[in-house]
């Protein structure tokens, strides 16, 4: 009698859980449909954020407040900075292997329709560099100042081209010439 009620209860217990299991089932279902839209919306979101950034390079934002931010971060009471030049160069790549650096944005021709010869693709390189002239206080100074210039966010190298004596001056301050090659899109998504 035991056993027939237990197994009754059992029964019973069984029947009110197939619907809540086959509840489960769907909605495990619906989540990984859910799952996977969410995962291409995330992609094409990335997709989007890059050409977004691209774009800016090639418009100039984000750039030059990108760089003042990278230029106040490093520059401290031992350095003057007299003259400043920004420059932004575009050219289409050749496709020499020595030509390859950062800064290339890939053109995709449009897909050939049946009959017609695939375009090659082309690749637009951007190149931004900032000249600097100024004074420092010491080779020292200098040489921390290109130190913390070259940490900065965007900032790809910088090139001393240039130091002397500042004319006019006996207490050992160095007149200097800096090149500071900039990623093309300094600042990342801004």
């Amino acid at each position: 009698m035991i056993l027939v009620v237990a197994r009754g209860g059992l029964w019973r217990l069984a029947q009110g859980t197939a619907p809540r299991i086959e509840s489960l089932h769907s909605a495990e279902t619906r989540l990984a449909g859910q799952r996977a839209e969410f995962e291409k919306l995330s992609a094409r979101r990335v997709e989007i954020d890059r050409s977004l950034r691209t774009l800016r390079s090639l418009r100039g934002q984000g750039s030059v407040d990108a760089l003042v931010a990278a230029l106040d971060a490093a520059v401290d009471d031992g350095i003057w900075l007299r003259e400043m030049k920004f420059e932004r160069t575009h050219s289409i790549d050749d496709g020499t292997p020595e030509e390859r650096h950062v800064g290339y944005m890939v053109i995709v021709p449009p897909t050939p329709k049946p009959g017609q010869q695939a375009q090659a693709v082309a690749a637009l390189r951007q190149l931004e560099h900032l000249e600097l002239h100024g004074l420092a206080v010491s080779h020292r100074g200098l040489v921390e100042f290109l130190q913390r210039l070259g940490e900065q966010p965007g900032v790809r190298d910088v090139r001393l081209v240039r130091t002397s004596p500042a004319p006019r001056s006996g207490d050992g301050h160095v007149d200097f010439d800096v090149i500071v090659l900039i990623d093309p899109v300094l600042g990342g998504a801004s």
